[in-house]
């Protein structure tokens, strides 16, 4: 339907009508050399063209466009065109700017526009310029024309030179003010952000270290628990001298004993708790160590 209207629309005035990317712009967005991207090829419309959208990437700020209207006769009526442009997020990119009118007339030699993305912040955003081309004379009959990008935008200082071939001084002043107003309320953002985090991230290592705390003092609990009930079911067993002496037969029958086991040395009798830990029973002990203990006569009156 639209390539139906755009051919009726351009055969009322007569015209061939062409819109593309010379071969510098397709060069700069594409790296293709000596190639023309064609939109509308002497009134005849590339849909494949229109439908997919133009990526531009952060380091270019504007593409221009080629387009004329060429009329057999220079009396026929001209073809008319308005335009509009869009923004899918205006807090990172304003609504794209061109630096031609509003509204006129198509020229007839063939001349270029430029469309400048006025990028705020770092994003990736969507926008368009939709162009609707109309003669007064065919029935206000009218054809839009919808010119889509996809626009990586980066923060960053954009020339003045470049910002005066789009806007006025004023709203040259206008642009920068809304930058910046974009960066303080960025820079709040992040700072907040950042005390959120910072927030989040005490308390998280404030749960960890108390959590491990009642962790470590459970655990004491439990080890003090256990040697108090050890005490207790040992209570009945005399405590080891410190002066145990395991050549002095003297020291060990203090004790009444029930089995002793000699391969142990007198560091291990030394590290046992109780006496009942390593125990003497007397019918296991020979003549050898009776006559070197040397009360032969204590040892049988027991």
């Amino acid at each position: 339907m639209n390539l139906l209207l755009i051919i009726l629309l351009i055969n009322f005035t007569n015209a061939q009508f062409n819109l593309y990317l010379d071969s510098v712009s397709v060069e700069q967005l594409f790296e293709v050399k000596q190639h023309r991207l064609y939109f509308i090829n002497k009134n005849q419309f590339r849909q494949s063209a229109f439908e997919s959208s133009l990526s531009i990437s952060p380091n270019i700020h504007f593409v221009e466009f080629t387009w004329n209207a060429d009329r057999a006769n220079f009396n026929t009526s001209k073809l008319h065109y308005e335009y509009n442009t869009s923004s899918s997020d205006e807090q990172a990119l304003l609504r794209p700017v061109l630096n031609i009118i509003e509204k006129g007339n198509v020229p007839r030699e063939t001349s270029t526009f430029s469309i400048f993305f006025p990028c705020l912040t770092t994003n990736r955003v969507n926008c368009s310029v939709l162009f609707r081309l109309y003669n007064s004379t065919a029935n206000h009959t009218s054809m839009f024309i919808n010119l889509k990008f996809l626009k990586y935008c980066r923060d960053e200082t954009i020339n003045h030179s470049l910002l005066a071939q789009f806007y006025n001084s004023n709203q040259i002043i206008e642009y920068l003010l809304i930058k910046e107003s974009r960066h303080r309320d960025l820079a709040s953002i992040t700072i907040t952000a950042i005390f959120a985090y910072s927030l989040i991230i005490a308390f998280v290592v404030f749960l960890i270290v108390f959590c491990t705390a009642i962790s470590l003092f459970c655990l004491y609990r439990i080890t003090i628990t256990k040697k108090t009930i050890l005490i207790h079911d040992n209570q009945d067993h005399p405590v080891l001298p410190m002066s145990f002496d395991m050549t002095t037969f003297e020291d060990v029958s203090l004790y009444s004993c029930t089995q002793y086991d000699f391969t142990k040395t007198a560091d291990e009798l030394l590290s046992s708790v109780t006496f009942a830990d390593c125990t003497i029973d007397q019918h296991n002990v020979i003549l050898h160590e009776i006559i070197m203990e040397g009360i032969l006569v204590y040892f049988f009156s027991c």
